[in-house]
């Protein structure tokens, strides 16, 4: 039996840990969501970090080279009257700030490549996770259905609208050989379902979804005030079923608005409903269709963030 190779003690370690966990500094920690861009700035010495200073900017308003951010951060350092500190980037944004080490250095601050301070990258990463949560803590989900008074053509259009400045987003469908209350519930389906997919999963539990739809008989269906309204078939009762299986364990606000009285987002809604409709009456080309879809996402992004923000 040969007896066991010695190895250094594990105390050798420990001084390079604590220098590691001594480290001072300030932390930038940036990154793009939601079509925002979410920061934090943060000043710590050793274990003990400073309230971070944070904020979100739209990328819409950043300009094209990002100038705005550049500025936004530019003062929160400013704002710690630390000028000799090393300032440590954790950023992941799109590529016109990717210079965003070379801009900062060029205003004055000591950007530096070395690992970033422990406790600034706690209290950074944790300023960022609540400005996430702020994204999603609620969101608007408009639905609308629309059918002609001949034909077997119904469109379903739906909003997904997160609020806070953030960009909607539209979406449209033609629903075949479907009544227009089908196609009703169809949008409230597929907008739920969408709006599930843009919400990461931690923060699922903690949105409210508020979803309006200007059909009385869909909202009262789901909530099962009814069991049958006229236009109502297997079909429409298995989309019933399907959205009930979304609700689950969420919270969920699905209620009725008056359609054509002027709500910002049940106009949009019925807009891209008629829109799908008529698209596939009058065979309207595929890239015309999609020009005409992009143009209403302008419009839409300039009402719903003007709208949102001043509300």
């Amino acid at each position: 039996m040969t007896a066991p190779k010695p190895a250094p003690p594990t105390c050798r370690l420990m001084p390079a840990l604590a220098a590691v966990a001594a480290r001072s500094g300030i932390t930038v920690m940036a990154r793009v969501e939601r079509g925002q861009i979410l920061w934090a700035v943060v000043e710590s010495e050793g274990a003990v970090a400073q309230m971070p200073e944070s904020g979100r900017v739209r990328l819409a308003e950043a300009g094209r080279t990002g100038g705005i951010f550049v500025e936004v951060l530019h003062e929160a350092l400013r704002a710690l009257d630390a000028p000799e500190a090393e300032v440590h980037l954790m950023v992941e944004l799109p590529p016109m700030l990717r210079d965003l080490d070379e801009r900062l250095a060029a205003l004055g601050h000591r950007v530096v490549e070395a690992y970033a301070p422990v406790a600034g990258r706690q209290a950074a990463g944790a300023a960022l996770k609540e400005l996430a949560a702020q994204l999603y803590a609620q969101v608007h989900v408009a639905t609308d259905a629309s059918r002609a008074k001949r034909g077997e053509l119904s469109g379903a259009g739906w909003i997904i609208d997160f609020g806070l400045g953030s960009t909607p987003r539209l979406k449209h469908r033609v629903c075949p050989r479907t009544t227009v209350l089908e196609a009703e519930l169809k949008a409230i389906h597929l907008g739920l379902w969408e709006a599930l997919q843009r919400i990461p999963h931690e923060h699922q539990a903690d949105t409210r979804f508020v979803i309006r739809s200007d059909s009385q008989n869909a909202v009262k269906l789901v909530h099962g005030e009814i069991d049958h309204a006229r236009g109502l078939t297997l079909n429409g009762n298995g989309t019933v079923d399907a959205i009930r299986r979304l609700m689950t364990g969420l919270d969920v606000d699905l209620g009725w608005v008056r359609g054509h009285a002027g709500d910002v987002h049940n106009e949009l809604a019925d807009r891209l409903a008629v829109m799908a409709r008529r698209n596939a009456e009058f065979g309207v080309p595929k890239a015309r269709a999609r020009q005409m879809l992009d143009e209403l996402r302008t419009e839409a992004a300039e009402q719903l963030i003007s709208y949102s923000l001043a509300a």
